[in-house]
């Protein structure tokens, strides 16, 4: 009989019913088969059965041990989202940009989906045109794209995988993220980008930059997948270094207290790649630059002391985003420097920003926030936000970054209500600071250059009915530590105010802006306007009336007087430290402190503690 069955098998595998099957597969069942016949033919040899079963017991025990230091071996994953990069990451990787010279990704389409008619003259948002105000935060968001666009990149290809957006909206016929090309989704990448510069995303990742540490970061993604919530991380390099945005998608226990944080990095398209987590130190890894050999290594780390990585929940981008340059019952101003480090000190002598080589925060309910742009093989960068209470006058001290003093992007942009103050082309080098000062109002700044290159500044104010002026004056010479500028643009009359100088001072260039709903920029501009130290000139820089057909532009009407400076706040003494200080939080920390600091130990800490694994 044995040998039957088996001629039979061998001319089954011969028939085309028969081809899918394994060889083995097929002769090994027919061999089974035939050893339970053998075993019946010999029913009377009793002591071969009893061995043949105790051996069967035997192989099942081997097998269950042999499975049980397989487990041991390859631990399994803890939580998966099913997200893979390959599949819902974009092909292609980030990419910054050179804006101005190249189009802005946040346009007139994008600011109407973040802000609705509040960006818009006149609240027109079918033909859109960005009110002065609107414009210059457009404009600061597009530079600092610039960088790289992981934070767009990471929160789009999740909100496709969650069908918040839909594919065939962008691209005809795509089936997975994957099909899409950039030109596509773009404006879509710098819209989530932006997020990350507005509330309600701002003040979580301040909060979080206080509590967050590597095991609960993990311990948090876990939990949100459990309940369908998805997220990205953000974490920060060394001081200068800037932050990176990823997308995480799986958490993996490799044994002995290491987990890995399974990420689609958009530097590094259709690459799996890990954050590694430490859960015995409760400390952070990632190599940000790993891949390409022609670029040095660039490993980051955090410990749970410098709170350097924490999870952005998706559904805060789903939130509608508050507008910081818009009209607004509780005031806030919003600083950004462009290529320089700022010290910013209120009237009662307490700062916030970068003293030295620290970041400081003295000033209660002022936030820091670093924005994420980091792309590989780019120039490292930081760019900081600065959101200040609206109750006093502040100070802000500006310094170059390094001994380069080129270009129109170094500068500082300050968004408050209904108003942007633009700093362009400060030329400072390392050590040299100019300072800036802003009024509690809103209309009026001072400006005196550390070494008498002044830069352009820029007033912009949006009117109650949905229009708005701009006034840009440049031109300006002064003196190291000697001059000092005053502008003012009333909200009210529209009236500019210019006052000060130096012993250089000869003139100076001045453009005027008005903006309508329905009609064309109406714009004034004269070059070489005569002016000395010790003066003053006013401007009427309202709207003029209308031309009549063939009339000539009449030259700006220019008032002059003689300066009187605006005497100086008198800087209010700081409050007195409380005897005692009220308990603090675990993990938290005076001031703020962005980023490890190069080796800084790993934190000691008790037994891990396992987060729980996601069922399938």
């Amino acid at each position: 009989m044995p040998k039957l069955r088996t001629l039979l098998a061998l001319l089954l595998i011969g028939s085309t019913s028969a081809a899918c099957v394994d060889l083995g597969d097929l002769l090994g069942k027919k061999e089974k088969k035939s050893s339970r016949d053998d075993d019946d033919d010999d029913d009377d040899d009793k002591d071969t059965k009893k061995k043949k079963k105790k051996a069967k017991k035997d192989d099942k025990k081997d097998a269950k041990d042999d499975a049980k230091d397989d487990a041991e071996k390859e631990p399994g994953m803890l939580g998966d989202t099913g997200f893979r990069p390959e599949k819902h990451g974009y092909a292609f990787r980030n990419t910054g940009g050179r804006f101005p010279l190249t189009p802005p990704v946040v346009d007139e389409k994008v600011m109407v989906k973040l802000f609705g008619k509040s960006s818009c003259v006149g609240g027109d948002v079918e033909d859109c045109k960005l009110t002065p105000a609107a414009g210059e935060w457009a404009f600061m968001i597009n530079r600092a794209m610039n960088g790289g666009q992981c934070e767009g990149m990471a929160v789009s290809a999740l909100t496709f995988f969650k069908g918040h957006d839909k594919l065939d909206k962008f691209m005809s016929g795509a089936t997975s993220v994957h099909n899409l090309q950039r030109e596509s989704v773009t404006p879509l990448i710098g819209y989530y980008w932006a997020y990350q510069a507005v509330n309600p995303v701002q003040t979580h990742v301040y909060k979080s930059r206080f509590t967050a540490t590597p095991n609960n970061v993990e311990d948090q993604l876990l939990e949100m997948w459990k309940k369908g919530e998805y997220a990205t991380l953000g974490f920060w390099g060394p001081p200068g270094q800037g932050g990176h945005a990823v997308t995480p998608y799986a958490v993996e226990d490799k044994g002995g207290g290491i987990h890995h944080i399974k990420i689609y990095d958009n530097n590094y398209p259709d690459t799996e790649r890990f954050i590694i987590i430490d859960r015995n130190a409760n400390t952070w890894k990632y190599d940000v630059a790993a891949i390409n050999p022609d670029v040095p290594k660039m490993p980051w780390s955090g410990t749970a002391e410098n709170h350097s990585i924490v999870v952005i929940p998706l559904d805060l981008r789903l939130k509608k985003a508050e507008c910081p340059f818009c009209k607004k019952k509780k005031k806030k101003k919003t600083v950004v420097p462009r290529s320089t480090t700022i010290t910013i000190t209120d009237d009662q002598g307490r700062r916030i920003g970068v003293d030295g080589d620290k970041e400081v925060n003295e000033i209660p309910d002022a936030e820091v926030i670093d924005l994420n742009a980091f792309m590989e093989g780019a120039d490292a960068a930081s760019s900081k936000i600065y959101i200040l209470p609206d109750e006093s006058e502040y100070e802000i001290a500006i310094a170059g970054k390094d001994d380069k003093a080129e270009g129109d992007e170094n500068g500082v942009s300050v968004f408050g209500d209904g108003t942007a103050f633009t700093i362009a082309g400060v030329k400072n080098k390392k050590g040299e600071k100019d300072v800036l000062t802003l009024g509690q109002n809103e209309e009026d700044v001072k400006y005196k250059p550390a070494t008498g290159r002044m830069p352009s500044i820029k007033l912009s104010l949006d009117d109650d009915d949905g229009g708005g002026t701009q006034v840009q004056i440049g031109g300006l010479k002064s003196d190291a530590e000697d001059g000092e500028f005053e502008l003012k643009l009333d909200k009210k009359t529209r009236k500019f105010k210019l006052g000060g100088g130096g012993k250089s001072t000869d003139s100076y260039d001045l453009k005027i802006r008005n903006v309508s709903k329905g009609e064309a920029d109406d714009v004034s501009e004269e070059k070489g306007i005569k002016f000395k130290r010790g003066e003053s000139h006013d401007v009427d820089a309202k709207k003029p009336p209308k031309l009549a057909p063939g009339a000539k532009r009449t030259p700006l009407r220019i008032g002059k007087g003689s300066f009187v400076p605006k005497p100086k706040a008198i800087r209010k003494p700081k409050p007195e430290a409380p005897k005692t200080e009220p308990p603090k939080p675990e993990g938290s920390r005076p001031g703020v402190q962005l980023g490890p600091k190069p080796g800084t130990p790993p934190t000691a800490a008790p037994k891990p503690v396992q987060p729980p694994a996601i069922k399938k």
